[in-house]
């Protein structure tokens, strides 16, 4: 699911994704809410562009594309489903919600390297 509307709608998924949450000291109702009464623990992967807001209108469409690009292959060269991930787009950057199914272990050790290989790429192509 994408989410492109504010900050807003970020911190109610957050509050959502906590798994339980307590109405006047009471568990809620699971029926009615579609909440589990286990909390989940989700990742959280933030990513920024430095220093975007220097460049160009061309030059930072031509960023977030590419951006765009390397999370998508970093997360599926780990074998996980992007439409799993709950993501909002910055503009300069990303807000990525990783299910508490997906192993913490895949995240660090096979889709940051990718990223930072993909990033590193497309850094040296840039500059040569």
């Amino acid at each position: 699911m994408v989410v492109r509307q504010g900050s807003s709608r970020l911190l109610s998924t957050v509050a959502v994704l906590r798994g339980l949450r307590r109405l006047n000291g009471r568990r809620p109702d699971r029926s009615r809410t579609g909440i589990s009464a286990d909390p989940e623990y989700w990742s959280i992967v933030v990513i920024d562009m430095a220093g975007s807001s220097r460049w160009d209108g061309l030059a930072q469409l031509r960023a977030r594309t590419a951006l765009d690009e390397m999370v998508r292959a970093a997360f599926g060269a780990a074998d996980i489903a992007w439409h799993a991930l709950v993501v909002q787009d910055r503009g300069d950057g990303m807000i990525l919600l990783i299910p508490a199914v997906v192993s913490k272990v895949d995240v660090l050790d096979l889709v940051i390297p990718a990223l930072m290989a993909a990033l590193r790429e497309h850094k040296s192509v840039l500059v040569t």
